[in-house]
Formats: structure tokens, sequence, C-alpha cells
């Protein structure tokens, strides 16, 4: 039972990489104008830092901290995703490329949000706080 939650920790992170890749990708063909230039600053910033946290969630020492970087991973996913709808919506980019984007950040969202559910029901109580 655990090595399927260690495989599927291992998917996440995988994902959660190529999802960066593509983001990073997106951030190289952004306009030089003052808004191309800022949101690819956001997003280059929150797009591989879904991966970050997950990887320092996965060597977490305690429930908690796991819990703490996946909710941080979880706010990183939701900051990407609204960037790459900006982005999208003020016509700087588009394309598949695009869309497969904020189609996974919104997939994240979701994942991250179960799945910090699940941990904090883990951490016993008057534990919670950070």
């Amino acid at each position: 039972m655990e090595e399927q939650g260690r495989a599927e920790n291992e998917d996440w992170i995988e994902r959660a990489h190529r999802f960066g890749v593509a983001v990073l990708k997106l951030v190289n063909r952004m306009p030089l104008s003052p808004g191309g230039r800022a949101m690819a600053f956001q997003m280059a910033k929150s797009g591989p830092a879904v991966v970050h946290n997950l990887e320092e969630a996965k060597g977490a020492s305690t429930a908690r901290d796991t819990y703490h970087m996946t909710v941080i991973a979880r706010k990183e996913a939701r900051e990407c995703r609204r960037s790459l709808l900006l982005v999208r919506d003020a016509g700087l980019l588009s394309g598949r490329d695009l869309e497969w984007a904020v189609s996974e950040a919104t997939a994240f969202v979701a994942m991250l949000t179960s799945g910090s559910k699940r941990l904090e029901q883990r951490i016993p109580k008057g534990r919670k706080r950070f």
C-alpha cells in the first residue's frame, strides 16, 4: 500500500515537472512588452514552484510539513493558473500549449486541494498550527 502511495507521489512530481517545463517554454515565447515581461516573470516563478514544493513535501519529515508544502504547491498552482488565464485573455499568447497549461494547472489545483484535505486529516488535532 505504501509503495502505491509512493508511486502516486512520483507521478505527481513527474507531472508537475512537465508542467513546470511547459510553463517555462511559454515564458520564453512571451512578448517583450511591459505586460508580457511582468506576466513572464510571474509565471516563471509560480509554474516551477509547483514541482519544487511537491519535491519538498516528498522529503518532509512530518505530516505537518508535508501538509504545509502541499498547501504551498496548491497556492502556486492557483497563481500560475490565473497568470496563464490573464496571458490568454490579454492576447499575449495563444495556442494548444497555453490551453494545455491552463488545463494542467486547473487539474493540479483540484488534485492538491483533495490531497491537502486528506493530509490535514492525518495531523493530530491541536497540531495544525504552523
